[in-house]
């Protein structure tokens, strides 16, 4: 029940959004783009960076960004760009080592983080152009079926 009511209120909140559907499509799609960065804690602030250099719109900016770092997708997001950048440097798969030394740990840091900060922008931008059409649709279909503001229900 929790659930549905965290994903009723994201989706009230999203569609009560006023402006011109690109632009919030289009906020909404940078900040799917800003939650694939593998750096937790930045989200926000690159949010903040994009709104005032590209003239975006904060709140899609920042409900975007929930999209690749809240608890339920952000494991599954970050090894997928994991694999991406992997794939992309022809490495192999990081194997646990053998001994629990902090070289051996520094080593296997190495091994992931390139992967990772290499496969992040394809995977963000792979993921940013599949939210964009999906949010438009949405807003305009949803816009359509509303009643406008400020106006009383006739019976």
């Amino acid at each position: 029940m929790r659930l549905r009511r965290t994903w009723r209120r994201f989706a009230d909140t999203f569609l009560s959004m006023r402006g011109d559907p690109r632009k919030i499509a289009t906020a909404l799609a940078v900040g799917t783009f800003i939650s694939c960065f593998p750096i937790l804690g930045t989200h926000t602030w690159l949010c903040v960076g994009a709104a005032l250099l590209f003239r975006l719109n904060l709140p899609s900016l920042v409900l975007g960004s929930w999209v690749g770092s809240n608890p339920l997708t952000i494991i599954p997001v970050m090894l997928g760009q994991y694999q991406l950048g992997r794939i992309l440097l022809f490495k192999d798969p990081v194997t646990m080592p053998d001994e629990l030394s902090a070289k051996a740990l520094a080593a296997l840091g190495r091994d992931f983080v390139l992967p990772l900060f290499v496969g992040w922008p394809v995977f963000g931008a792979l993921l940013a152009i599949l939210i964009y059409p999906a949010a438009k649709w949405t807003i305009v279909r949803f816009r359509d079926r509303r009643p406008p503001p400020n106006m009383e229900m006739v019976v």
